[in-house]
């Protein structure tokens, strides 16, 4: 899983450019850890608002699929991401989406899951 602290303000986490909003029981938190599995980060095929951009800088051929590690463009912040071997993709750069209802959330301090 991809483990990411992040800044908070206002009930949501800073991720690159998007502002993911917080569960509630969390309240409002001054950072957070972030928990995506790499299965659930996707590939966009345009550029979207709700997308980040990236540069590739390692594949690993699984045989069924391929895990790239994938550092996001303007911050010190790697992120891996499993694709089906069979998934057309190419280049270095690439633009990724966060799937909102694939988030886990974790106290940064206490380390306690929220949601």
């Amino acid at each position: 899983m991809n483990l990411l602290t992040l800044r908070c303000e206002q009930q949501a986490a800073l991720f690159a450019h998007l502002r993911l909003p917080l569960p509630k029981a969390m309240g409002d938190p001054r950072e957070v850890v972030l928990g995506i599995r790499p299965e659930h980060l996707c590939l966009l095929e345009k550029e979207d608002a709700q997308g980040v951009r990236g540069t590739v800088d390692l594949v690993e051929n699984l045989g069924m699929s391929r895990l790239l590690r994938i550092k996001v463009e303007g911050y010190d912040l790697r992120l891996r991401m499993l694709l089906p071997a069979d998934q057309p993709w190419s280049g270095e750069a690439v633009i990724f989406g966060v799937p909102r209802d694939r988030l886990h959330w974790f106290d940064s301090q206490t380390q306690v899951r929220w949601g």
